[in-house]
Parts: structure tokens; sequence; C-alpha cells
């Protein structure tokens, strides 16, 4: 090969690698470029619930309320007015609905009562006196002690220690941490063994659900079964 060949032959390679260095030169600009856009998007983004963008959006309605004539802004106020009773009445259902979980259906039955709005008392309020009827429908479905029980002294019961709250002291290697795994029970495990029980169909009550206290005509008291 003669000696121009060859020079011509590395003049074209040097061009071919000028040629893949400014490609890829592009590329890394291009890629920097959507990066930084990418970044500024996700900046945008978390400023839009910022606390100062959600005042600004407080600020717009305003803005809009006192551009209302008197007319419109006593209906857009009885509108919210309206708004907020509503919600205050279904958060007062799920108070209630808190309280059937453990079979209390009277004490929901008079938390509903016990409700007052604006118009009056629960009885003025559909959904309210809605609610009152559905617990009505459960609790009828109700049956005494239910399961096989037919008396109260046949129900099985599980007794706990007072519990384990702090693990390391309890099991440190001492003498008394050999009884304390045989007998005691942590915390984790006593709130795992409640739910377990719960999802099985069992549900918590008080004692004197089942065991009503009394007076007599002596002044003594004495337990008698309650009806559950």
């Amino acid at each position: 090969m003669s000696k121009e060949k060859k020079q011509k032959k590395k003049i074209n390679r040097k061009k071919l690698i000028a040629i893949v260095l400014i490609e890829l030169l592009v590329l890394v600009l291009i890629g920097g470029f959507l990066v930084i856009y990418r970044l500024k998007d996700n900046v945008n983004d978390n400023e839009g619930n910022t606390p100062n963008h959600q005042n600004q959006i407080e600020d717009e309605e305003n803005e809009g309320i006192k551009d209302l004539s008197p007319e419109e802004r006593k209906i857009y106020e009885e509108q919210e007015r309206l708004k907020k009773e509503a919600q205050e009445r279904e958060d007062f259902i799920k108070q209630a609905d808190k309280l059937t979980l453990s079979y209390d259906y009277d004490g929901a039955i008079e938390l509903i009562k016990s409700y007052q709005g604006q118009e009056g008392g629960y009885e003025v309020y559909p959904v309210m006196q809605a609610a009152i009827d559905r617990y009505n429908v459960e609790k009828e479905s109700l049956v005494l002690y239910g399961g096989s029980y037919t008396s109260v002294t046949q129900f099985s019961h599980i007794f706990f220690h007072s519990l384990i709250a702090d693990n390391t002291k309890a099991f440190d290697g001492d003498y008394d941490s050999v009884g304390y795994n045989m007998y005691m029970t942590t915390v984790s495990e006593f709130e795992k063994m409640i739910q377990s029980m719960y999802e099985d169909g069992y549900v918590l009550v008080g004692m004197h659900d089942i065991a009503e206290k009394i007076t007599l005509e002596d002044g003594t008291t004495k337990f008698v079964p309650g009806k559950i």
C-alpha cells in the first residue's frame, strides 16, 4: 500500500471517530435536557401541593364569593351549611356503627336519637331514621346467648394474667423468665389472639352483660344471670 493511501485511510478513520464522538455528545445533551425537563415538571407538581398553593386556591374561592350578589351569597352560604350538617350526620352514624360491632344496638340507637340539627331532632332527618331502622332490623336478627348455649353459666372464657409490656425485661434470662414464658402473654400475642377470636365469630362483652347486679330488699346485693 502506497504512503498516500495509508494517509488517506488514516484521515477517514479520524473523521469516523469524530462523527461518533459528535453523535455521543448530541445524545448526552438530549438525555441531559430530558432529565432537567422531568425534574422541572416534578418541582412544579410539588409546588402545586404546597400550603401556599392551597392558600392561593382558597383566596381565589374567596374572591369568587366576593363577586356574588347578596342573593347568590345567601344561597351559597345555605348550601355550605347543608353540606356541613350532612357531614356531621354521616360522622354521627359512623360512631353509632362502631357500637354495633360489639352488638350494642341499644347504645347505637340512643346515640342517633341524641342528634340535634338546626331543623330539629333526629326524626326530621331521613338518613338518621334509616340508621335506626337498620339497627332495629339487625337487633331483631340476634338470638339469645347464641350458638349451642342456653344459659350464661355455660359460656366458655379465656383468662389472661397481666400482660407483658416489656419483653426485654421479662425474658432477660433470670429465674422468672421461664414462668413468664409459660403463663404470661405479651401485648402483641394478646392482640393477635383477640383478633383471631374475633375473626372466628367471638365478641368481647362486659361482665355485667352476663351477670347483672341487683339490690335485694334487705339492702344486700347479688348477681343474677343476664340476657345477652
